[in-house]
């Protein structure tokens, strides 16, 4: 670990690293950087064997960096609490190891959230790189807080990375272990239920996709995980518990669905689970992905529910009124 670095920095921009290749060392100078330098970078090489954090370490490191090693794979969700639990900053935000920051991101946030100080968070919009860092199009975001507490019952209202978030809330809710694919989204989930998260409007962060990402290679956990963060964001916006004894059980049954199939799997148990929304929800993404109408309305049942039809047949954007950026 460094002894050289910012003796009492703003920001902590957290950092975990499992065999980042050549996205690495532009991530690191997205933040090095920021036209706010009051910050420190804390990076775990989550056990690499590529080579990447060892060459970035020999091209000698900026006094803001903080470098430790995992002696094995933690994963994000463990990787993250680590470093989080040796955040200085009194805000922080999570990079992933392949994405990049716009210059003056830190510098924005941190202004916003010292003019709302009820706010626990603010996320901003998203351009989308290919591997090469060519621009695509700009990512999904709902600019209003409301709307975006809203949304987290369904899907991360903005691109996790472009998040800046006062550090007590990493406190009061470390990420879980139990979704290793998508606690990004569990903690927004959570924290959205708790402060109001705003969303400037402007294009501050670089989402890199590409066919090494964990969402690519791993996307059926990361599905499954995705239907229990529902499920559960579902059982606390209505005041009850979170049936932790019960999850195991639910994520076997959709580990069991057949390739294709988990959407139809995740709109069954939400029918079982007296949620006709979320079975509405996960029955149109597996009309999305082609599933028969008979099979459907199996997994489905009947829509007595207006709400849970609307949903069915429109989506939750228009269902709920929501005005996302870019227009859908």
């Amino acid at each position: 670990m460094n002894a050289g670095h910012v003796r009492e920095p703003a920001v902590s921009v957290l950092m975990t690293v499992h065999n980042a290749g050549r996205f690495l060392a532009p991530a690191v100078r997205s933040v090095l950087a920021q036209t706010r330098s009051d910050f420190e970078l804390l990076i775990l090489d989550n056990a690499s064997t590529d080579g990447a954090v060892p060459a970035l370490a020999a091209a000698g490191l900026d006094p803001r960096i903080v470098l430790e090693r995992a002696a094995g794979n933690l994963g994000i969700a463990a990787g993250t609490n680590r470093l989080a639990a040796r955040a200085r900053g009194r805000f922080v935000a999570v990079l992933d190891h392949d994405d990049e920051l716009a210059p003056e991101k830190l510098a924005r946030q941190v202004a916003w959230l010292e003019a709302h100080p009820a706010a626990g968070g603010v996320a901003a919009r998203t351009e989308l790189i290919d591997a090469d860092g060519r621009g695509r199009v700009g990512d999904f975001t709902l600019p209003d807080a409301a709307e975006y507490r809203v949304f987290t019952a369904y899907s991360q209202a903005a691109n996790f990375g472009s998040h800046l978030f006062r550090r007590e809330w990493f406190e009061r809710f470390p990420r879980r272990e139990a979704f290793p694919f998508s606690s990004d989204f569990d903690f927004v989930a959570r924290v959205a239920e708790a402060t109001d998260i705003g969303v400037i409007p402007e294009t501050l962060f670089r989402y890199r996709v590409h066919g090494a990402q964990t969402t690519q290679r791993r996307r059926p956990e990361q599905v499954a995980d995705e239907v229990l963060i529902r499920i559960l964001a579902a059982r606390r916006r209505a005041g009850l518990a979170e049936p932790w004894a019960e999850t195991s059980g639910w994520r076997t049954r959709l580990a069991a669905a057949t390739p294709g199939a988990i959407w139809l799997r995740a709109a069954a148990l939400c029918r079982e689970l007296g949620l006709p929304e979320l079975a509405s929800y996960h029955a149109r993404r597996a009309a999305g992905a082609g599933s028969p109408i008979r099979a459907l309305a199996t997994a489905l049942g009947s829509l007595r529910h207006p709400r849970a039809a609307r949903l069915f047949f429109t989506g939750p954007l228009r269902t709920h009124g929501l005005h996302p950026w870019p227009p859908q």
